[in-house]
C-alpha cells in the first residue's frame, strides 16, 4: 500500500520496515525488503505478469503502474 500511495516516488528500505515493526524499525534487517520484492517478482512472473515495482538505487523501490 506504501508503494501505491506514493506512486511514482520512490519509498525507502527505511520507510517499509517502519511499517512492518513500527515499534522497533532498526531491529529489521532492510536486505529483507530486497528479498520480499524478489519473491514477489517471482509469483507474479510465473503467472504471467509483470510487477509494477521498480529498484530505484540508493533510495528505495516505486510502485511505477
Amino acid at each position: 500500500m506504501a508503494l501505491m500511495d506514493a506512486a511514482g516516488n520512490a519509498v525507502s528500505r527505511q520507510e517499509l520496515a517502519e511499517m512492518f515493526l513500527p515499534e522497533s524499525p532498526e531491529g529489521f534487517e532492510l536486505r529483507r525488503i530486497d528479498v520480499l520484492v524478489s519473491r514477489l517478482r517471482a509469483k507474479a512472473q510465473s503467472a504471467g505478469l509483470k510487477l509494477p515495482v521498480l529498484s530505484v538505487r540508493g533510495q528505495g523501490y516505486v510502485f511505477a503502474a
